[in-house]
């Protein structure tokens, strides 16, 4: 009897051991991280979070580039201008800029007027600035550009013009063509040239007046009148040019009329209406001339 006392103590001591071990497991399931432990999780995935989006980095976008062809006008030690089919365009040279000729790095002032190149630019601030400037006519000598400006200086070998792009060297040689007459310093000039070893020859000059303006000097007892622009019209012994000092002015035609394009002699009737001339000669009234020479400059503006 005692015995089964026993074991039914022993029985009830262990359930209540299992019992209690029980509660103990389920309370540690329950459990769970300590709120400092949750607040330190979360500040660490909002720390990697915001780490992740600080992190990257939003690039401006790129200025797109600009690519213009064509022959150098003038260039300085900050300034390039080149003559393009769409005009002029001046350029911001600086210490970025990169020039090259072939595969040679070669400074601004190693350009010359005449000198083909590619300008790859960027406009910053409404300035167009060289970004890359690579001269192509390396191989492209012998080729014809013309010039217009005032006559700043004359010798028996050299003619400087003052041009609207800055100041062009021309060499002259037996071979150069002036007409009527060699300029004088001050006169306003056309010269159609040629470049061979890098210098510019020029092949032909046309006189066309003096400085700036339209008028200017005696001719055969009367002023001197040019007339320079597009031929509106032609006719029996005279064509129609819109001048920009003038407007429409009738030149008129004669027998002493000397006519060229590109330094070959040319009749009246060889003047097509579209064509664009340089016409020099005596003042008859506001709108009309005796030409004396004219030359023709080509269709529509093309050499």
């Amino acid at each position: 009897m005692r015995l089964s006392k026993w074991i039914v103590v022993v029985l009830a001591v262990a359930a209540v051991a299992m019992i209690l071990s029980s509660c103990s497991g389920r309370e540690q399931t329950i459990t769970g991280p300590s709120d400092g432990a949750l607040l330190a999780g979360n500040a660490t995935s909002e720390s990697n979070s915001n780490s992740s989006h600080g992190g990257r980095t939003r690039t401006a976008p790129s200025t797109p580039h600009l690519e213009f062809e064509g022959l150098v006008k003038s260039v300085g030690a900050t300034e390039l201008v080149v003559e393009s089919r769409r005009g002029d365009a001046t350029f911001v040279v600086n210490a970025d800029t990169v020039i090259r000729k072939g595969q040679t790095a070669v400074a601004a002032t190693d350009l010359k007027a005449g000198d083909r190149v590619h300008v790859r630019a960027a406009k910053i601030n409404d300035a167009l600035v060289a970004l890359l400037v690579i001269v192509q006519n390396t191989e492209g000598e012998h080729e014809a550009s013309e010039f217009e400006g005032t006559v700043k200086a004359i010798s028996a070998d050299s003619l400087t013009l003052s041009t609207r792009g800055g100041e062009v060297v021309l060499q002259l040689n037996a071979a150069t063509t002036f007409t009527p007459a060699a300029p004088v310093v001050g006169d306003k000039v056309h010269v159609r040239a040629q470049k061979t070893n890098d210098v510019l020859v020029a092949l032909i000059v046309n006189v066309q007046g003096k400085g700036d303006d339209d008028d200017g000097g005696e001719h055969h007892g009367g002023t001197v009148m040019t007339a320079n622009g597009q031929v509106t019209a032609t006719g029996s012994g005279q064509i129609t040019v819109q001048s920009e000092s003038h407007g429409s002015v009738v030149v008129k035609i004669d027998g002493n009329t000397i006519i060229k394009k590109q330094g070959t002699r040319i009749g009246a009737g060889d003047i097509k209406t579209g064509d664009f001339v340089n016409s020099r000669g005596t003042r008859i009234d506001e709108h009309s001339l005796l030409a004396e020479q004219i030359e023709v400059r080509g269709e529509s503006g093309r050499k």
